[in-house]
């Protein structure tokens, strides 16, 4: 982080004081917008740290450590929702066939008044089979 406030007070003429604000300000503002895993490597990289990951190899290790479990909680979501709409797709089969018997039985009910109905109408009028 030296070296960056280094950079700014030589090319704006500001303060130290002022360009570590500034540098601090921008650094805040820049880990706020990534993940912890990934903020914290961008803190080692404003501070000068080196070690053989906290390069860009670090940062990629990270976001695919991310993303790989964004892949994984995706994988999951998806087999989820297959088995709602497997489990919705049965209860709708089971619902229809269900209603198909219940229509089954109206309709054999409605026969059988019609017929009672129909013998009733021909007795009244002296008609009997």
């Amino acid at each position: 982080m030296e070296a960056l406030i280094n950079k700014i007070v030589e090319k704006t003429g500001i303060s130290a004081e002022q360009a570590k604000g500034a540098v601090e300000s921008v650094m805040e503002f820049v880990k706020s917008k990534l993940p912890a895993g990934i903020a914290d490597k961008v803190s080692d990289m404003f501070d000068g740290k080196e070690s053989e990951k906290i390069e860009f190899g670090g940062i990629v290790d990270s976001l695919v450590g991310i993303l790989g479990g964004a892949k994984e909680k995706a994988g999951d979501v998806a087999h989820k929702a297959e088995d709602a709409f497997e489990n919705v797709k049965e209860k709708a089969g089971d619902l229809l066939e269900d209603a198909g018997e219940t229509m089954e039985d109206i309709g054999e009910a409605v026969e059988e008044k019609a017929k009672d109905a129909f013998e009733k109408i021909k007795g009244m009028f002296g008609k009997k089979n």
